[in-house]
């Protein structure tokens, strides 16, 4: 799991904290005193914070960020002057006459990239903290096969190198950012006396030759817990050409399983998605304006929200400038307490990740054409001067805030976490202190700065939950700079 302020985030609206007892674990850091009674010391599980503003106290709490685990021994530095460690809870407490407004605070921990926050200006904050080798986890995935109930009664594509297929998925309760890659493997499907290898979460249907193929016998891997299946029924010509590139996909309708609670692990066999009717489907539509310049790749991602089972991101469905509508399912029988979301994204082209923006809309309404125009401009005068530490942008109108990502380009195209800032109060530029050990790489180290700009619309920076900051995050945009140290 990823909590950073980027498209890999869970980003939030103002959730109050609850500061519930106070835990005193203990006095905190070298320069500070025992924990004040007027401010309560509460871990914050995903980081954030709370307790209004800095008055004379100040409590600091480290965690791991893939696990929450609280990091003890961690170093604290607030300020040019105070410095402490973190203690059995995960925590340091500062009281000092100088903690008033707003606040830079370090933390440091070995095998953690460094983490940052400028400007915070909150009694009591959590920060998480990227390990450097990320924890790696391997979800116990369930197994499930099944059909989609009048797929042989579909008319099967008549022109050349077209195909019907079905593309069958679990909905995603996962936080933005926090999905795996769930290796869905492939099947073998027969023609005349040969096989083809399909998909096996994919149904077909299709002349090949003389033969008619109609297959629909999928195996779909997925993750235990309350969730939905979706089949997105689409029409592919693939141009008798060997490469996907040049693939054209119009979706023709869906199939759709609701109410189902699988247990991690199990195998589930014989289901049954039944087919959406026409009359249930139809053409949702947008309208985009005002891009940034260059940012000449643009789509919308239609995302069906279904509360307790999840999400389904209609990929397939993409809209853009060139193609604004496509066809969705209507809010209706099983359906009927759902709504949508579209996300938009601008970026440079197909195969560039920066520079990027993103749009979030929700609740939108599919009966009317879909007006995207609120984009967060990008990031511009990157400069990273390794020599003095120092790194810096242009800064983003309308960010809440920013965010500045260091990393060293590892083996291969891995990058590691190496220092993470996030500045609160509009810094645009910041000189890192010398450290020992020093987090920045050995000079002659490939690197890279990505700058991430946040619109969190109404957010109290005082009060607030990183894990809940999704829920009105409004734009979001990206970009990089590579350079050697």
């Amino acid at each position: 799991m990823t909590r950073h302020f980027g498209l890999a985030v869970s980003l939030a609206a103002v959730i109050c904290v609850g500061c519930g007892d106070d835990d005193d674990g203990g006095g905190g850091g070298d320069g500070g005193s025992p924990d004040a009674t007027v401010l309560t010391a509460a871990l914050i599980p995903g980081g954030g914070a709370s307790g209004g503003s800095i008055s004379g106290t100040l409590h600091v709490f480290a965690i791991d960020e893939d696990t929450d685990a609280p990091l003890v021994g961690a170093t604290v530095r607030v300020g040019n002057t105070l410095t402490g460690t973190t203690d059995g809870t995960g925590k340091a407490s500062f009281t000092d006459a100088s903690l008033t407004g707003k606040q830079t605070v370090l933390v440091t921990a070995p095998n953690y990239a460094a983490a940052s926050w400028l400007g915070i200006n909150a009694g009591n904050i959590t920060i998480p903290l990227a390990p450097q080798s990320p924890l790696v986890v391997t979800p116990q995935l369930a197994t499930v096969s099944g059909t989609i109930t009048g797929w042989d009664t579909l008319a099967v594509p008549t022109a050349a190198n077209h195909f019907l297929v079905a593309i069958v998925i679990p909905s995603s309760r996962r936080q933005l950012g926090d999905e795996i890659d769930i290796d869905q493997g492939m099947r073998n499907v027969t023609v005349g006396a040969n096989t083809i290898p399909i998909g096996a979460n994919t149904c077909v249907r299709a002349m090949f030759g003389a033969s008619l193929v109609s297959d629909c016998n999928w195996t779909l891997k997925t993750e235990g817990g309350r969730q939905a299946h979706l089949a997105i029924i689409a029409e592919i010509d693939d141009k008798g050409t060997m490469t996907d590139a040049d693939n054209t996909v119009e979706v023709k309708g869906y199939a759709l399983r609701t109410g189902l609670d699988i247990a991690a692990g199990a195998t589930v066999s014989n289901e049954a998605l039944t087919q959406i009717a026409a009359g249930d489907v139809a053409n949702a539509m947008a309208s985009f304006s005002n891009v940034p310049s260059g940012l000449a790749q643009i789509q919308g991602f239609p995302t069906l929200q279904l509360g307790a089972e999840g999400q389904f991101a209609l990929f397939f469905a993409a809209l853009s400038p060139s193609a604004p509508s496509a066809l969705i399912p209507r809010l209706a029988g099983p359906l009927g307490g759902a709504h949508y979301d579209l996300i938009a994204q601008a970026q440079a082209t197909a195969m560039d990740e920066r520079p990027k923006s993103l749009v979030w809309q929700r609740n939108v309404n599919i009966a009317s054409t879909i007006a995207v125009s609120n984009w967060l401009p990008v990031a511009t005068a990157l400069t990273a001067t390794p020599a003095t530490r120092t790194f810096s942008h242009g800064g983003i109108t309308g960010a809440t805030v920013m965010g500045i990502d260091l990393t060293e380009t590892a083996t291969g195209s891995m990058e590691k976490p190496i220092w993470s800032i996030l500045a609160f109060d509009g810094t645009t530029s910041v000189t890192l202190p010398t450290l020992t050990p020093d987090p920045l790489p050995a000079a002659g180290a490939k690197m890279k700065m990505k700058v991430t700009g946040i619109d969190l619309g109404s957010a109290n920076l005082q009060d607030f939950k990183i894990d809940e900051l999704q829920k009105t995050l409004v734009r979001l945009s990206e970009e990089d700079l590579e350079f050697t140290r």
